[in-house]
């Protein structure tokens, strides 16, 4: 499959950070609506940013194992989500390859050893260039960004775990309603997602 290319086996992530470079949790979300799956995974330590990567390294590579899931997309994920895994892959051993466009990675791709297809990692916002916000809005989802700036002016870290949930979950929900749509926007002119 061409790199261009996803498949309709995706899911969405989304990483909640303190001080923007510290993650604080991941979500993980997959399936078809109203049937989703979801991981959910806190760094209870915040004081160790670098645990939490390779936890959803690992959680994304179960999925693909039993659910034939291996394209995961978040959205400006190339600018930030990107980051977090990056560093686990590094210290996993994994392969990694990618493009980078503008100043972020739009597609990653990720080899654990001895697996013949990789993770593949897109960024949503590469092919939906507005705030998650607003990708909501225009496209008229019944899902919704929950987390605004109300939210963001607090550390992160003192958000209940409730919110913090109920946040990253929304995001991932916006992120595979938002590409479901567009790709039957596109669908009915003959493309598909690129």
């Amino acid at each position: 499959m061409s790199a261009w290319a996803p498949s309709k086996n995706r899911g969405a992530y989304d990483f909640e950070c303190w001080n923007w470079i510290n993650p604080r949790c991941c979500g993980l979300m997959w399936g078809p609506p109203g049937a989703r799956d979801w991981i959910y995974e806190v760094d209870a330590k915040s004081k160790n940013p670098k645990s939490i990567g390779p936890l959803v390294l690992q959680n994304m590579l179960a999925v693909a194992q039993s659910e034939d899931i291996w394209d995961w997309w978040a959205h400006n994920g190339g600018k930030y989500d990107v980051a977090f895994l990056l560093e686990a892959v590094i210290s996993l051993g994994w392969e990694a390859t990618g493009h980078v466009a503008a100043g972020r990675v739009v597609a990653l791709y990720l080899k654990p050893a001895g697996f013949k297809k990789p993770l593949r990692l897109y960024d949503s916002m590469a092919l939906l260039p507005a705030s998650l916000k607003n990708v909501a809005k225009d496209f008229e989802l019944r899902s919704a960004k929950l987390l605004g700036d109300s939210d963001y002016n607090l550390d992160v870290r003192k958000w209940t775990l409730r919110r913090l949930e109920a946040g990253c979950k929304a995001d991932c929900e916006v992120v595979l309603d938002a590409l479901d749509k567009a790709e039957s926007l596109l669908e009915e002119w003959g493309g598909g997602l690129r």
